[in-house]
């Protein structure tokens, strides 16, 4: 590449960092907006496709959106990783957090399943000291537990035991979790989020085959492959298209906002689910939902604020 080519190109890319820059908080709202329609889908199509298969389908159909820009940008250099075993443990993680919460908005209301799963942030900063060494303060703990009760607000366990379906999201919580703790670690690394982003899906697609003919060989009916008719397979493709969207513009706008900030949109997508609930599948909140909600959503802001980790890892 000649030199005038190659201030080209970055000229072009010091636009795009500005562009984004300036439009950072719509980035976020939109992808916030984005999710929820990935997950009436993934709920709509129940008995028409099984969890697996729709799992599968999402990080397949991110691979293959992302996988011009990744030729465009990247070129022979797509296996510029850091770390491989965080990025297959990285990949392990979506794929059992996309299994779990699939199944729980198929089982349950999707805002329900949702703020459930808004959990994930206090999950990372109690295991946080344990696996990156980063101390909590008395105030961080607190927000913790705060978010902590939250969910059992929601889930609202009785005398006898806590409903097995509400498990389903409070799991997909502990592997976002473990996902985002993943992430981090690679978070300083000079690997672009595109590229990151682009493995964490081929990987998760290539993990879910062996677990596939796993689940027919048992049989387990919720991780087998079914083969999609022309409708599903429309509906799939729309799904892996709003989740690779929407995670995508959300991670590109998280790069030049405060981190207090991104949590307060982010939390705009309960919103947005109790709308989609409500006018799809006849499905709204109710008050006691609301109100552990309130208390989780309260308890993440000020976690977000005692703790802001602005990460550098590039976007391309």
């Amino acid at each position: 590449m000649s030199i005038n080519s190659k201030a080209i190109k970055s000229n072009n890319q010091a636009g795009w960092q500005l562009h984004m820059a300036k439009h950072a908080a719509v980035y976020i709202v939109l992808g916030v907006l984005l999710l929820p329609g990935m997950d009436s889908i993934a709920k709509g199509l129940q008995g028409q496709a099984s969890v697996a298969t729709i799992t599968f389908a999402r990080n397949l159909v991110q691979t293959g959106f992302l996988l011009p820009l990744v030729i465009y940008h990247h070129r022979r250099s797509v296996l510029k990783v850091t770390d491989w075993r965080i990025q297959c443990i990285r990949s392990l993680c979506i794929m059992f957090c996309g299994i779990t919460f699939f199944a729980s908005v198929q089982l349950m209301p999707i805002a329900d399943a949702l703020a459930i799963s808004f959990v994930s942030p206090m999950i990372v900063a109690a295991l946080s000291p344990v696996i990156l060494k980063e101390h909590l303060t008395r105030f961080q703990w607190v927000a913790v537990a705060l978010g902590f009760l939250g969910a059992i607000i929601i889930i609202r366990p009785g005398i006898q035991t806590i409903s097995p379906v509400a498990t389903l999201p409070l799991s997909a919580a502990f592997f976002y979790a473990g996902y985002v703790i993943a992430t981090r670690k690679v978070a300083t690394s000079d690997t672009p989020i595109l590229l990151l982003q682009f493995w964490s899906g081929l990987l998760t697609s290539i993990m879910m085959v062996p677990l596939m003919l796993l689940g027919a060989a048992v049989p387990i009916a919720a991780l087998t492959f079914n083969m999609p008719s022309k409708a599903v397979l429309i509906a799939l493709l729309a799904m892996g298209a709003f989740g690779t969207c929407g995670h995508f513009m959300m991670t590109i706008g998280a790069r030049h906002v405060p981190a207090t900030l991104v949590a307060g949109l982010g939390y705009a997508e309960i919103i947005s689910a109790a709308t989609l609930g409500w006018y799809f599948f006849h499905n709204f909140p109710d008050v006691q939902t609301w109100i552990g909600v309130a208390v989780i959503v309260t308890s993440g802001l000020w976690l977000s604020r005692l703790s802001s980790v602005k990460p550098e890892t590039p976007i391309f």
